[in-house]
């Protein structure tokens, strides 16, 4: 089975000086397929990412010693990092079922509306979070304003939480009415309950 090696350097001469330490690196060596998998996974998973980037494809050590005195492998220079804003609406932009979906398939979209359900508990909130996200269109309150704002900000500063879990976090934040809670929990500027609170 095919395995990737990616590498990356700072500079261009140090990505073409590489291919060499790797080589040397690994001659002499008994090298298993299992020790490729293992060398194969750090050089994707525990190196850092720098921004001149190529990256080699073999099977087994042959290969891979074959494919690293190839020069016309090619290199690219990445781009710069995007600068991410996330917008922040306030209430009115709500709907039957919003998050339903979310709390179904992301443990952490989930765990985060259940604990800012506790929270709003806590609070002596006499409606329930869940059961309300996940209410019919026909059955659903989420118009009122008793639900439609703190619901809208929770929903919000849940999608703030599992985008994080995904290593997406913003530059910039800008928030509407309600929306501008939701913006200060993304930057931590507001821990969950005094979000909440507010």
């Amino acid at each position: 089975m095919p395995l990737v090696f990616p590498l990356s350097a700072t500079s261009e001469a140090a990505l073409d000086a590489m291919p060499g330490q790797l080589k040397k690196w690994l001659a002499g060596r008994d090298t298993s397929y299992s020790d490729l998998r293992d060398l194969s996974y750090t050089l994707a998973c525990r190196r850092s990412l720098f921004k001149w980037r190529k990256a080699y494809v073999a099977s087994d050590l042959a290969q891979f010693m074959t494919t690293l005195n190839e020069p016309q492998v090619s290199k690219t220079r990445a781009a710069p990092a995007a600068k991410i804003a996330f917008v922040f609406t306030g209430q009115g932009a709500q709907w039957a079922g919003m998050g339903a979906e979310l709390i179904a398939s992301s443990q952490t979209f989930k765990r985060s509306i259940e604990e800012s359900s506790r929270i709003l508990k806590d609070l002596g909130c006499e409606w329930d979070l869940v059961q309300e996200l996940r209410r019919p269109d026909a059955e659903s309150r989420i118009h009122e304003s008793e639900l439609a704002q703190p619901t809208t900000t929770i929903v919000q500063m849940a999608l703030v939480d599992m985008l994080a879990d995904l290593s997406v976090r913003p530059k910039f934040v800008v928030g509407h009415s309600s929306g501008e809670i939701a913006a200060a929990y993304a930057v931590g500027a507001l821990a969950r309950d005094g979000a909440i609170m507010s």
